[in-house]
């Protein structure tokens, strides 16, 4: 039996906005992380911009497709989910939004390492794919991915902040505290839109604070000086 569904195009919308939102603030990290590597040609500083480009190509890629089906939604807001092009289509962002996400992922765990190995790098991309793959629904998946790979960077800046004691250092480990509260909520309840919204809020936080690290960063050295 099919069923028919009706689709808020407000709701695609306030989705677009977000992932816009999200793929400026991921992008404008990207920048200044890259603007750090220019300077002191550290590595670190290299990974984290491509693994926050990643991240924004990510963002892009869902705010593109969610756009897509805005202009199809809005001549037929009722639609047979399953076997309706929209229902494909929006397959498809979910898959390219995870991969691209995993990929950022897979780049933050190997800046973590301090590792010059690329085996690593590749060890962390085909195991996220593989996890993204094999499990029983691409969100479960991702969702469990995010928390494994978050709470280790969480635990992973926090013991980096507890050797530098610095306002940037503290600044960062409490973005990804932020970022894994917000996917570890996926896991512990059942995803709603209260969940979503958590979500959403934590990570935009989150990536607030990984902006303010940059600033803090800059007042550190003005005052070494």
């Amino acid at each position: 039996m099919l069923n028919l569904y009706r689709i808020d195009t407000a709701v695609i919308l306030y989705s677009i906005v977000l992932q816009l939102v999200f793929s400026f603030v991921t992008f404008f990290i990207s920048f200044l992380s890259y603007k750090i590597f220019k300077v002191t040609k550290n590595e670190q500083a290299k990974a984290m911009s491509l693994a926050f480009l990643f991240i924004f190509i990510s963002y892009m890629v869902q705010a593109v497709f969610d756009f897509l089906i805005y202009l199809r939604v809005s001549h037929d807001n009722y639609v047979f989910m399953g076997i309706h092009p929209l229902s494909v289509l929006n397959e498809q962002g979910l898959y390219l939004h995870t991969v691209f996400f995993a990929l950022g992922f897979s780049m933050l765990m190997y800046n973590a390492f301090r590792s010059d190995k690329k085996s690593l790098l590749w060890y962390f991309i085909l195991s996220s794919l593989i996890i993204l793959f094999i499990s029983k629904t691409l969100m479960s998946g991702f969702f469990t991915l995010a928390s494994l790979y978050l709470g280790f960077l969480a635990y992973h800046f926090f013991l980096n902040y507890h050797e530098k004691k610095t306002r940037a250092s503290l600044a960062v480990a409490a973005a990804f505290t932020l970022l894994f509260i917000g996917k570890l909520g996926y896991i512990l309840f059942k995803p709603s839109s209260f969940v979503y919204m958590i979500d959403q809020t934590l990570d935009l936080l989150g990536y607030l604070l990984l902006i303010s690290n940059y600033y803090l960063l800059r007042q550190d050295g003005k005052k070494k000086r």
